[in-house]
Parts: C-alpha cells; structure tokens; sequence
C-alpha cells in the first residue's frame, strides 16, 4: 500500500462508519451526501483490500480486517487533530 492513496476525508468517513455501522448515521454525522460515504468506502475497501463492512439483516457488520484497523485509524486521526491543533 502507498500512503500517497490514503485521502483523509476518506479515511474519515471510515472511521465514523466503523463506528455507526450504517451510511445514512455517517453521512448525517460527517455532513456528506450517502453517496459519498458510499464513494469513501469503496475507496477504503480497495486500499485495504478487504469488504471492510459487509451488508446482514440488521445492517452492517465490520469485518475481522475493519475490528483490527479501527483502533489504528482512531490513532491516526487523534494524531492528526493534535498536528493540526499545535499548529492553532
């Protein structure tokens, strides 16, 4: 995987639908359109090369890839907040 592919905004969205588990939830919450968050997602399956969410009955489901990569996605983007924030 090259860094260069990662898009925050997209990695963002990730984040928030490991979270909610459901498009509409992410896209009230991140203030985007459901077709975006649809968008982001496909981007982040082809980067990780995994489903990452997958459809059932009761809605989304993660992945055993998308339980072991929240944790480190929520890292990165504290991370960042603190870059960004140091920089205010």
């Amino acid at each position: 995987m090259d860094i260069s592919q990662v898009d925050i905004n997209s990695l963002l969205i990730l984040k928030s639908l490991l979270e909610e588990k459901h498009v509409s939830n992410t896209a009230l919450r991140m203030n985007v359109s459901q077709s975006s968050v649809s968008r982001a997602l496909q981007k982040m399956r082809t980067l990780f090369s995994d489903e990452l969410l997958v459809r059932t009955h009761s809605g989304y489901e993660l992945t055993p890839k998308a339980s072991n990569i929240k944790q480190d996605i929520n890292l990165v983007i504290n991370s960042l907040e603190v870059l960004v924030n140091k920089q205010s």
